[in-house]
């Protein structure tokens, strides 16, 4: 996960408290999904504002296994927050489930859930053109692995910009949906919102896109 959605681009970082509740929530709702064994081995990284001064805290959650760390990656504070999640979870006994790799897992008539920095720089005069589509190219294996593999839907989550916790026309991920699709060279649904009816009703059956579309 990223954040609390309350927290994201708003620049006040969530407690450690926070942050648990929030990855708790995602655990709970793995247990429903895929069952509590594999829900209790499924690993849950935090994307949020991690340093070396709160990776300690953040790190003794039980339901934060990892951190997504950003620019705090290129100051030496990184190697405090690597100590600091190592520590705090390292393996007791060996796991029964290690990680998959995609390439293990049948993905044939399903929906797959995939976050993707799709963050990339867009021309200063008209924003609908994408100059640069290095990040896009680099999902591109993983999508094509999915949607070859038969997969009912590929479901893309991203960001653009920092709109600072409010919807802002000049942050729509919707030039980009529009990269992709000629990219990929299969229709693209764009959703304005990431949460809601009307997305929970998109991504959960979409019958009326051919198989494979995203």
């Amino acid at each position: 996960m990223y954040e609390p959605v309350w927290a994201i681009g708003t620049g006040v970082t969530a407690s450690p408290e926070q942050a648990q509740e929030t990855q708790a929530a995602i655990r709970e709702w793995l247990v429903g999904a895929i069952g509590k064994e594999y829900a209790a081995y499924m690993r849950i990284q935090y994307g949020g504002s991690a340093n070396a001064k709160n990776a300690p805290a953040l790190s003794a959650c039980p339901d934060i296994d990892g951190f997504l760390v950003g620019g705090a990656s290129l100051k030496p504070e990184f190697v405090d927050i690597v100590s600091a999640i190592s520590a705090a979870k390292a393996p007791k006994k060996p796991s029964v489930l290690s990680k998959l790799q995609l390439s293990s897992v049948d993905v044939k008539g399903k929906r797959v859930l995939i976050r993707v920095d799709f963050n990339v720089p867009q021309d200063k005069k008209d924003p609908s053109i994408i100059t640069n589509t290095q990040r896009i190219d680099g999902a591109m294996p993983t999508i094509k692995h999915c949607l070859e593999g038969g997969a009912k839907s590929v479901v893309l989550m991203s960001h653009l910009g920092r709109p600072d916790g409010l919807p802002k026309p000049e942050f729509s991920m919707k030039p980009v949906a529009a990269c992709l699709e000629k990219i990929v060279g299969q229709p693209v649904t764009f959703l304005p919102g990431c949460s809601g009816p009307e997305v929970e009703a998109a991504c959960a059956d979409p019958p009326s896109l051919p198989q494979g579309s995203t």
